[in-house]
């Protein structure tokens, strides 16, 4: 029988004068999309110690209300961080007081998902990459799960969605995000617990413990296979490998050498690699000697080749228009093919 994970029901019955009495730490999960994130929630959720839901996105507005760029609105966004700042400047704390609000407020949402006993809520947010830094400093006391994948598989599940373009989201989910995860794990080591997809998914013993030692948890094997009965209420998540896997399986591991399989998946990829570097890929837990060794070994086919050239030739003939777009609406930033067609260094 299916059941929703553990958040439909608050502890305590809402009103408008409502304060929690619900003691929870926050508990993010951080990654790239396509990385396997909603599964380890998934498997995560069926902690009795754990509330989540499918992907709040709450941080998201409330740090870019302290950033200039990246937001574009009916209303003069520069205008209104400006007028924030200034009211920032009054309180006895400055901005540090308005951090601490903006990060109790967050506990508070949190702590109405929770009932009774439960220790964690966890909020697992793809484009929380964006504001990483943020997050681990306004929250201090909470947990952090870095999760990686071989970007290779990454790229490749982002080459199968057909509602993207080289240019779209692309850019934030391979280069910026990435490496905002590795530049906050490197600099956060000791308080983050970073795991791989691959070790995860084969129900790697070492990482599970490690992970549930980091969660002060016992480790429960039966949640490696219980998962498949939590749901995740609301739109957000990866609502087609919910739907796919209704176990653990390692079939993911592979499925990317048949999506990169053309010259000019294989050529995008290498540049890709290349961009990462090999030191950020030792951080991710990966060898780059590996993933370009295993690359090579593809037999390069035909398969989506002119459909990808077509995207390509497109993406690169409408590549100034989104430029002048994106600095007119001050959101900057270059598109992936900058770096795809580029020299491949990395930053």
């Amino acid at each position: 029988m299916r059941h929703e994970a553990r958040v439909t029901e608050p502890n305590i019955e809402r009103s408008d004068d409502y304060v929690s009495t619900t003691e929870s730490t926050p508990l993010f999960l951080l990654s790239t999309a396509r990385s396997g994130s909603t599964l380890l929630q998934r498997i995560l959720g069926t902690y009795p110690e754990i509330a989540t839901t499918s992907e709040p996105w709450l941080l998201i507005p409330l740090v870019y209300a302290l950033r200039r760029r990246g937001v574009y609105a009916e209303y003069e966004h520069g205008t209104m961080v400006s007028a924030i700042e200034d009211f920032c400047s009054e309180l006895p704390g400055g901005r540090e007081d308005l951090q601490r609000e903006i990060a109790d407020l967050a506990r508070r949402l949190y702590a109405r998902q929770t009932k009774p006993g439960q220790r964690y809520f966890l909020d697992k947010t793809p484009p929380y990459f964006l504001v990483v830094d943020e997050i681990l400093e306004w929250f201090p006391d909470a947990k952090f799960v870095f999760l990686w994948r071989n970007p290779l598989a990454v790229a490749a599940s982002l080459a199968d969605w057909p509602q993207r373009d080289w240019g779209g989201l692309y850019r934030e989910n391979l280069f910026f995000g990435l490496a905002n995860l590795i530049d906050a794990s490197r600099r956060h080591g000791e308080r983050v617990c970073s795991i791989r997809f691959e070790d995860y998914v084969t129900g790697d013993r070492e990482t599970w413990q490690r992970l549930m030692d980091y969660l002060e948890m016992p480790f429960r094997s039966e949640s490696l296979t219980e998962f498949v009965d939590v749901g995740l209420p609301g739109r957000m998540g990866d609502k087609s490998g919910t739907a796919l896997y209704g176990s653990l399986s390692s079939e993911p591991l592979e499925k990317w050498r048949t999506t990169l399989a053309n010259p000019l998946r294989k050529e995008a990829a290498r540049r890709y690699l290349s961009w990462i570097g090999r030191e950020r890929l030792s951080i991710m837990g990966y060898d780059g000697d590996r993933l370009y060794a295993e690359l090579d070994e593809i037999p390069a086919g035909t398969q989506n080749l002119v459909p990808d050239a077509c995207n390509l030739a497109r993406a690169m003939l409408t590549e100034p228009i989104h430029v002048a777009a994106r600095r007119r609406v001050n959101v900057g930033r270059p598109s992936s093919l900058r770096y795809i067609l580029g020299s491949g260094r990395a930053l």
